[in-house]
């Protein structure tokens, strides 16, 4: 239950919410990696309803208006939202400056239906617009069980179709062959109609900066969540799913666990990266091959260098990130 909810009307009220608003969290009623999110929104009147969703699963609320965000520190968010209500089609609500504010942020960003599209348009990305179809779903055919959004940090069964909603809702599909061979392009999420077969529902994509802001080099990873519809619309295994995008984290495994320096090949095994990214794989500090690009799905076929010479005994670390995405995940060798 959203138990700050006298706090969101009163700054409803008074319109406090334009350079944003704290909203702590509730007790929290699903295992989650985020704890604190930015939700951008258009029309604060449509907030409530993911804030009180969000709220309910332990995660605390920045509240910033579009318009406002490049005024707004989000270094202290995990991850930031974009809400359906903040634009359609190439139009969005902020201007250049607070789109170039939340893309400088590095923080994973979700966008959210048509508002997501639109943002995501605005920095040219292929999960944005006018890469997608706008329609009626509510199910979608999971791309890979073996994608960590399924498992953790909630177990949802990747059934297929995967019901996100009860009843179809206002939806937006990106175009997967058009797509498919666009660097850091990653689907997650297939359309259920098979005369839209072709369209991703839940999509993401890596980048490295992007020419409509100019930004440096440095890892972004985008998602975008096709559905239109609130929090309290969806299914609870829908519910649970978008919770685990929102700290999506790949996953490495190691073959052998053990052995010695010098004369050991070790196996490593990635998924959950974005797609078509090559992977940088470290041995405690030293980069040690880097990978030719993922699937589609971001999944990475085995690998493998020997554990360089002279290490001592002990437990390392394999480091492997995505060149474009940022996202990361370790594992631990131990030399004999």
């Amino acid at each position: 239950m959203f138990r700050n909810r006298s706090r969101l009307a009163l700054a409803i009220a008074t319109g406090a919410l334009a350079l944003g608003v704290l909203v702590p969290a509730s007790p929290a009623s699903a295992n989650v990696r985020v704890r604190r999110v930015a939700l951008v929104y258009g029309d604060v009147i449509n907030t409530t309803d993911w804030v009180s969703f969000l709220n309910s699963k332990g995660i605390t609320v920045d509240l910033v208006q579009a318009a406002s965000a490049d005024s707004f520190n989000f270094s202290s968010d995990k991850t930031i939202l974009i809400a359906d209500d903040t634009g359609y089609l190439n139009t969005w609500a902020g201007d250049a400056a607070d789109v170039a504010k939340i893309d400088a942020s590095t923080k994973p960003v979700v966008g959210i239906g048509e508002g997501g599209y639109a943002f995501f348009g605005q920095l040219g990305l292929n999960i944005g617009w006018p890469h997608g179809w706008h329609g009626a779903a509510h199910s979608i055919t999971p791309q890979a069980a073996s994608q960590p959004i399924w498992p953790a940090p909630n177990a949802v069964t990747p059934t297929d179709p995967f019901d996100l909603y009860p009843a179809d809702v206002n939806t937006v599909g990106i175009q997967i062959s058009a797509q498919a061979s666009s660097p850091g392009f990653t689907v997650m999420g297939l359309e259920l109609n098979p005369a839209l077969d072709d369209h991703a529902d839940i999509a993401g994509q890596g980048v490295i900066g992007h020419s409509a802001t100019g930004l440096p080099n440095g890892g972004r990873w985008r998602v975008l969540w096709g559905g239109s519809a609130s929090p309290s619309s969806m299914t609870t295994n829908g519910q649970l799913l978008f919770i685990n995008l929102l700290g999506q984290k790949p996953k490495v495994t190691l073959s052998p666990h053990s052995g010695p320096a010098g004369t050991t090949s070790l196996g490593v095994t990635s998924v959950g990266f974005a797609g078509n990214e090559p992977l940088q794989v470290k041995f405690d500090s030293t980069v040690v091959l880097t990978t030719t690009a993922t699937d589609l799905a971001g999944a990475h076929a085995s690998v493998s260098f020997v554990v360089p010479p002279g290490t001592p005994a002990g437990r390392h670390t394999v480091k492997v990130k995505g060149t474009l995405s940022g996202l990361n995940t370790t594992a631990t060798f131990t030399v004999t």
